[in-house]
């Protein structure tokens, strides 16, 4: 009937397949098909990926579905769709057509000419050949004689993103989303830019609006899943990044956003099985090395995971020294000469290391900030309370509650009280919720107001006191009222003390400001290298505690 023309009676047909056989991969095909020709190409969609689903060993369903997807503009969606076909062996002419239609992706987007094609494809090779400067020159000028093209708009603010000018790329998918308002590859980029300038919750505006025009476009999602990360909201990232991975199951980079998520809430097995996939589909990212390593078992298979990404990206400088650091310890029995000067300058990785290195007594070194906290809370004083300045979302209190009966935490819930480097003011905020957690108890406010009148008072000594609360003024605040829950068994575990870019002006400086004036020293019982945390001790403080408590 369908070939016949008889449009009608052959959906009638396909559809009392259908009924009876849902999975029916002629019958879905054909009905796509027969859509398409009706121009219900959105309605065709759905039964595509049906027979593609049952049969996906037959080319012509894969090309329907890829076809339609760029026939309703949705390219990414469409290059996602032929990427999952090649990766289980789907070749041939047409793949091969196709393939070279949707690469490079801007080449087709609104090319008023000819001449503007070729001269969009030599803007991509300077870009892709990471010659910036040459391809920011070149998109000036094409845009003096071609200033309503979206696409070289949006390439532009990719050559200012690349130049980390992530202000002035802003300006640049501006203007080619309002010269074409349904531009997703646009939106998504200037999510990402926003994202590089610390604005999460505009980053996440711009991915949704991205998927209202493309709800197929995977790739999206796995950005939109590192911002819902980055503002602390891991279930919800979760959801997402599963979303994403019905519709590209040979992304690497989604599975790595994933595990990343796994690994923020302490999901062990989930974070790694879903790294091991990431370098599954791609060995040769070093990032996911590096997030990988995080859980090894000892030193001999993190300098394994670390070796492999120095071997693809020589340039990824956090482990780099990181395995410089942990070969020394495993085969250099002697350790150099810590009476010398150690330069904390060189940059923020060594110059962390170097500083740990010229300790007296070398800590304990964890990989991961999980591990960190099992080690130091197994057996400690479990019948005190500990404390915890700095909560956000309460997971790492949650995880701090298990080993002690009681905890009290401290934050205002709306964010960073003041700029904190490149951190904006209100970053990381709860927007006022604050966590149900049972043996808790939360006092909420600016430090600057709740901890003199919470400590007026007598407290508990601690079991743990743990300080994330990032600013150097907040956490000095912290420290300074504490003193008289502090004694000689009590661990101070600093969340962000080293390997950062400013390290040296917040916790570290806060502390050593502390004992400075306290009279007291510390020392370092455990560093987490990846999560940036130590843990210390306060030297002399059981004999001196009547002094140090009279001069606070």
């Amino acid at each position: 009937a369908h070939k016949e023309g008889k449009l009608q009676e052959a959906e009638k047909l396909y559809r009392a397949i259908i009924k009876s056989q849902p999975n029916h991969s002629d019958a879905n095909h054909n009905l796509g098909v027969l859509a398409v020709s009706l121009g219900k190409l959105e309605a065709a969609i759905p039964h595509f990926k049906v027979a593609i689903e049952a049969n996906p060993n037959f080319e012509q369903y894969w090309v329907s579905c890829i076809e339609t997807l760029i026939k309703l503009g949705q390219r990414e969606a469409a290059k996602d769709v032929l990427k999952q076909g090649k990766s289980i062996g789907l070749k041939g002419d047409k793949v091969d057509q196709l393939d070279q239609q949707l690469n490079p992706e801007f080449l087709a987007l609104h090319a008023q000419n000819s001449l503007l094609q070729e001269q969009i494809n030599e803007l991509i090779n300077l870009y892709e050949g990471k010659q910036f400067k040459q391809a920011l020159g070149k998109s000036n000028n094409l845009l003096k004689e071609f200033s309503n093209s979206p696409a070289i708009h949006n390439l532009q603010g990719l050559i200012f993103s690349a130049l980390k000018q992530f202000k002035r790329s802003l300006a640049s998918y501006e203007t080619a989303i309002r010269l074409w308002p349904q531009y997703v590859e646009a939106m998504n980029n200037y999510g990402l830019s926003l994202g590089s300038l610390g604005d999460f919750e505009g980053a996440k505006y711009y991915f949704q609006r991205a998927i209202v025009f493309l709800p197929t476009y995977s790739s999206v999602y796995n950005n939109y899943g590192n911002v819902l990360r980055n503002l602390g909201q891991y279930n919800d990232g979760i959801n997402l990044i599963h979303h994403a991975l019905t519709l590209n199951k040979v992304d690497y980079r989604t599975y790595n956003t994933l595990g990343a998520l796994f690994l923020e809430l302490g999901s062990s097995v989930s974070a790694q099985n879903n790294f091991k996939k990431a370098l599954i589909l791609e060995p040769n990212t070093a990032e996911v090395y590096w997030n990988l390593h995080s859980y090894s078992k000892d030193f001999d298979m993190a300098i394994s995971i670390l070796i492999r990404a120095n071997i693809v990206d020589s340039r990824h400088i956090k482990a780099q020294e990181t395995l410089r650091y942990f070969q020394q310890k495993k085969y250099v029995n002697n350790r150099e000469d810590t009476t010398k000067t150690v330069d904390l300058m060189i940059n923020p990785f060594s110059g962390s290391i170097a500083w740990v290195e010229s300790l007296e007594n070398q800590p304990q070194i964890f990989f991961n900030r999980w591990s960190f906290f099992d080690k130091i809370c197994s057996n400690h004083m479990m019948t005190r309370p500990f404390y915890e300045f700095g909560v956000w979302t309460g997971v790492s209190f949650g995880y701090l509650r298990k080993y002690y009966e009681f905890g009290y935490g401290f934050d205002s819930f709306q964010g960073l009280p003041e700029d904190w480097h490149h951190e904006k003011q209100g970053r990381y905020t709860a927007n006022g919720r604050v966590p149900n957690i049972t043996g808790s108890e939360f006092i909420v406010g600016i430090f600057e107001e709740t901890l003199p009148k919470f400590f007026a008072s007598e407290r508990p000594v601690a079991s743990i006191i743990h300080f994330d609360a990032d600013l150097y003024s907040s956490t000095k605040l912290a420290l300074d009222n504490s003193i008289n829950i502090i004694d000689e068994h009590t661990v101070l575990i600093f969340d962000n003390f080293f390997m950062t870019a400013n390290w040296q002006e917040d916790e570290f400086r806060a502390l050593s400001e502390f004992c400075d004036e306290k009279e007291v020293s510390f020392e370092v019982i455990g560093i987490c290298l990846f999560s940036c945390q130590v843990a210390v001790s306060l030297k002399k403080l059981s004999k001196e505690a009547s002094t140090i408590r009279d001069k606070s």
